[in-house]
């Protein structure tokens, strides 16, 4: 059996940049993703979940706080339990709570559901920014950070175009469905080349 550390990005190898810039970019892209595919869905979730309007407009700003709640503990968590390990558990809250949110059938439980995805989502936020400081300094750091706020920036262009997509052609939960996708691709590349960083304190 190969092992997992030799899967691990080689900080040597002149691709390594490029790779771990592109992934940490990717990954980020994770928020814009949970918020903007959702939009086009509204009157569609609400009609279907037989809710009212405030409620299913409360599936956003769920997300919201839950995302702040998930930034706030995040830099405290990753320098504890270090940068891996943190993003491995922030991406797996995400996914087990989108997936559960895509078979939801009440607005309740799909509030909750969503506060806790977003938890998920905050915590990886932070652990990718923590990881690009790890690895870079003064100039390199501010460049590497430009391209990543660059190609998570198209995240919104193409998110809409996305939910109203998949909503029209597949259903709303479709949207959710996306979502636990790629946050599992997400959370496999974070555990198979995502290179440890940061010492931890325990």
């Amino acid at each position: 059996m190969i092992p997992l550390s030799t899967l691990q990005l080689n900080r040597q190898s002149k691709y390594f940049v490029g790779l771990i810039t592109i992934i940490l970019a990717l990954i980020t892209m994770l928020g814009p993703f949970s918020i903007d595919t959702y939009l086009p869905a509204i009157n569609i979730i609400k009609k279907d979940l037989k809710a009212t309007a405030h409620s299913v407009e409360l599936i956003l700003s769920m997300y919201l706080i839950g995302y702040a709640v998930g930034q706030f503990f995040g830099g405290y968590i990753a320098d504890t339990y270090g940068r891996k390990k943190t993003g491995i558990i922030g991406l797996s809250i995400y996914f087990a709570a989108t997936l559960v949110i895509t078979y939801q059938s009440e607005i309740s439980y799909i509030l909750t559901f969503r506060f806790i995805q977003a938890i998920g989502g905050g915590l990886t936020t932070v652990v990718c920014m923590a990881i690009a400081r790890d690895l870079f300094e003064g100039r390199e750091l501010a460049r590497r950070l430009s391209l990543i706020t660059m190609i998570m920036l198209c995240a919104p262009l193409i998110a809409p175009i996305l939910g109203s997509y998949l909503t029209h052609t597949f259903g709303w939960r479709s949207i959710f469905a996306f979502l636990y996708i790629y946050s599992a691709i997400m959370l496999v590349i974070v555990i198979l080349l995502i290179p440890h960083t940061h010492t931890t304190s325990r």
